[in-house]
């Protein structure tokens, strides 16, 4: 009994901790699936920008175009390619901006800024983006910049990506970008429903475990009420056999079994019918030579 339940309690910690380590295995697999998630929608993103500040930068060059082949002057050229990218938009909100080299802004949606320098323009953080737009947009593929900026009418500050690259022609450094907080809400949405995902997963898990736990329980104590039970009736049957009772039998229950102890009530039901055969005849035998015996004593007597 002890034996089997220690078997019983091991078979339940190794399904604990095997139910642990499943656990801890698919929320890493939510875990992943988020990085992932974010990683490309954030490659998607920047793919997206980068790709749209080359568009513009085609069509800067048919004014270029227009002024290599005498059509327009170089200040005419850049005064209807300011104009191009000025009404250029993409998407709900995308739009364009330029500024040259030292921080004079060429376009911006047509606003005061326009005309004016903003190199020293700093973010809510107190971050001099405009000089980071201009740095990265003068590598040879362009850059990306991150700053955070209040949307127009609200004060609070939110995270925008930006993308820009330098237009040689004009010393243009040309760029766009837009607020990435949408991607936070996408990754907090997936977040959402993969925490309920996993809650659901993890419960119907337990459902399972729980249920064959107590399967296993059920047939754990059936089988040890029925080995101690039959070990109890052979031992019993054997006390009797050792205190000479050789007339007692096997229960005929027992002996049908088809296991090990079917096996041994056969065996010890013979084993005692054998000896009570063995003590009839004893008896008999006995009998006999005590019958001898007399005759004997009387044959001496006379």
């Amino acid at each position: 009994r002890t034996k089997l339940i220690v078997m019983n309690v091991v078979v339940i910690v190794m399904v604990a901790i095997a139910s642990v380590l499943a656990i801890n295995g698919m929320i890493q697999l939510r875990n992943g699936a988020i990085d992932k998630l974010e990683a490309q929608t954030r490659a998607d993103y920047d793919t997206e920008i980068k790709n749209q500040v080359d568009n513009a930068l085609t069509v800067l060059d048919y004014f270029e175009q227009q002024y290599e082949q005498g059509e327009y002057s170089l200040e005419e050229a850049k005064t209807q390619a300011a104009d191009a990218l000025r009404n250029l938009r993409y998407g709900e909100n995308g739009y364009f901006w330029a500024d040259q080299t030292d921080g004079t802004n060429v376009v911006l949606l047509g606003s005061k800024t326009e005309g004016t320098n903003r190199l020293d323009a700093q973010d809510a953080n107190g971050y001099h983006m405009v000089q980071a737009i201009i740095e990265v947009g003068q590598q040879e593929d362009g850059g990306y910049a991150n700053y955070a900026f209040p949307r127009e009418g609200e004060t609070e500050a939110l995270p925008k990506r930006s993308y820009s690259k330098l237009y040689k022609p004009f010393g243009w450094v040309v760029g766009t970008g837009n607020y990435t907080d949408y991607i936070d809400e996408i990754i907090v949405a997936e977040q959402d429903e993969l925490n309920q995902q996993l809650v659901s997963s993890i419960q119907v898990m337990m459902v399972i475990v729980l249920v064959l736990l107590v399967v296993l329980l059920v047939i754990s104590i059936g089988i040890i009420k029925d080995i101690t039970s039959s070990l109890k009736k052979e031992v019993a049957f054997a006390g009797k056999l050792a205190e000479g009772n050789f007339t007692v039998r096997a229960r005929k229950q027992q002996m049908k079994r088809k296991d090990e102890f079917g096996i041994l009530a056969v065996s010890m039901n013979q084993l005692a019918i054998q000896l009570n055969d063995l003590l009839g005849q004893i008896q008999s035998e006995s009998k006999g030579i005590g019958c001898v015996v007399e005759n004997i004593n009387q044959a001496v007597d006379t």
